[in-house]
């Protein structure tokens, strides 16, 4: 099965209808890709430091996918079947993110360079600040990396605690996370 069926399945399971013909469908498209292949999922699109780009992480292949089966991708079409994992961790991430190009501007940005690069959390976190502030509030900065931290990491008891802590102000004042 081609990579370019699994991602239509995914988008479909998500429930994104997608017109890549418009430039923020096409940024969602990079963007949850690109964090399912983090998660774990088997897709083959190349992301690597030279396909960085001014709205973030970009795959050049993938992008010729969507530009090249515009009609796939705009009606949802594929005979991929979803396994129980994916259907999972694909109401997770939906759950987690919805549709929100901030949210997910914000986290693969983060993911970016705290998961790919190796950057330690606060320089990761001040980096988004740095590169996203132009495209997202400082709210979205903060809920998008916290999302995308919850996404990808698997957390042992004593980072539970610690979230935990870091997000108790917020619940207090009915922000949650």
């Amino acid at each position: 099965m081609n990579d370019r069926s699994k991602v239509i399945a995914y988008l479909k399971q998500i429930g994104i209808k997608v017109d890549p013909n418009e430039f923020n469908n096409r940024l969602l498209i990079q963007k949850i890709v690109y964090l399912l292949k983090l998660k774990g999922f088997d897709i083959k699109y190349y992301y690597g430091t030279p396909y960085f780009e001014k709205r973030g992480v970009y795959s050049i292949e993938l992008a010729n996918d969507y530009c090249s089966y515009k009609n796939e991708f705009y009606e949802l079409k594929t005979s991929y079947k979803l396994n129980k994992d994916e259907y999972e961790v694909l109401a997770e991430f939906k759950s987690l993110f919805g549709f929100s190009t901030p949210l997910l501007e914000a986290g693969t940005t983060y993911a970016y360079f705290a998961y790919e690069k190796g950057i330690e959390a606060s320089n990761a976190y001040n980096k988004v600040k740095e590169l996203k502030s132009k495209y997202c509030s400082p709210y979205e900065i903060a809920i998008g990396v916290s999302k995308v931290k919850e996404f990808l990491f698997e957390p042992i008891e004593e980072d539970k605690m610690l979230l935990e802590r870091e997000t108790a102000p917020w619940r207090t004042v009915g922000i949650h996370v």
